[in-house]
């Protein structure tokens, strides 16, 4: 699944769409530069110690070698991830690839994906 960006504007406000998780998602990297894209991530599971795991995968690029970036989140927790390097995490589609699990009978659709692209 595709997710839906928001982009922001210099000196300007930008509402920004969160978009349920699924246990894999793209964000499209196509038409910004490099360390351009920041992810917004909100753990909205009610169950008791249920934390979602967020995996950006390696890309398909000379950085790469750096791995997957992996963040758990708590129950109730929001991060921002990023700015993403494009050159560790896009692949050969211009794409990056965002998996997400959950613990504890939570729910992944209940784990929020905010996409924003920096002017």
């Amino acid at each position: 699944m595709a997710i839906t960006a928001s982009y922001c504007l210099r000196n300007n406000v930008s509402a920004v769409t969160l978009n349920d998780a699924t246990a894999s998602q793209t964000v499209d990297f196509g038409d910004k530069p490099d360390e351009r894209i920041v992810l917004l991530i909100e753990n909205a599971n009610t169950v008791s110690n249920t934390t979602a795991t967020v995996t950006i995968s390696k890309g398909d690029f000379l950085g790469n070698a750096s791995g997957d970036l992996v963040v758990t989140l708590a129950k109730g927790d929001t991060a921002a991830i990023g700015p993403l390097e494009s050159v560790r995490f896009k692949n050969s589609a211009s794409e990056v690839t965002v998996g997400v699990a959950v613990t504890n009978s939570g729910t992944v659709s209940n784990v929020k994906i905010g996409v924003v692209k920096l002017p």
